[in-house]
């Protein structure tokens, strides 16, 4: 049960594009939803609201500017009556000249950076991308002052995937050397519980080790 002074979120990962479905490295390029991975964000949505989500009293739907997360949360507000609100801070993390590239293609043009990425990502920084402590500073700021005008209401966060592992890590209490893992294991519609006092943190706080 959750206390008087928790919020509630729901965390909601962006649908697939035509990259994410190839396994290719997206970052801040902006593209649209695939079509197949519209048709799966519907089916996960259509699930979501089926096992309870319909009963959550959503004040609103907070996304980044990119294509895919603008559209996600555009569905989302259409079958919830949310309004929908776009913030800047919000779009996804800058992988620099790795977008683009297939994981596999990356393991083989850079194998040590790869596996150093993958067991301890906040210590690599791509090539002409942002480090991630700048990126989840900016991301949990973000997120931090739309859920501080939430009351007692739920406000709906739609995130580009390493996007919304950052903040599912910062709002869960986990290391940054579990991003893969959260980033993975994660349902396209999350509700967490968590104390309002977080948002009260500096900066510091919420940021994964530089």
């Amino acid at each position: 049960m959750a206390n008087v002074g928790d919020i509630s979120v729901l965390l909601v990962r962006a649908g697939a594009t035509e990259w994410d479905d190839a396994a290719r490295l997206q970052g801040e390029t902006d593209l649209p939803l695939s079509e197949s991975g519209r048709q799966r964000l519907l089916h996960e949505l259509g699930v979501f609201l089926g096992s309870g989500g319909r009963g959550i009293d959503l004040m609103s739907v907070v996304h980044g500017p990119d294509e895919a997360s603008k559209e996600t949360a555009s569905l989302l507000a259409r079958a919830t009556h949310a309004r929908r609100r776009e913030i800047r801070d919000l779009q996804p993390v800058c992988l620099g000249l790795w977008e683009g590239l297939r994981e596999a293609e990356l393991l083989d043009r850079h194998p040590s950076a790869y596996r150093q990425w993958m067991e301890d990502p906040a210590s690599v920084t791509p090539p002409q991308g942002e480090r991630f402590a700048d990126a989840s500073d900016r991301l949990t700021a973000a997120v931090s002052r739309a859920l501080s005008r939430s009351g007692k209401r739920t406000i709906a966060v739609v995130l580009r995937p390493i996007a919304h592992a950052l903040v599912r890590c910062w709002l869960t209490g986990r290391p940054a050397t579990e991003l893969w893992s959260a980033r993975d294991e994660s349902p396209a519609f999350e509700r967490l519980v968590t104390p309002r006092a977080l948002l009260a943190a500096p900066p510091a706080a919420a940021r994964v080790s530089a």
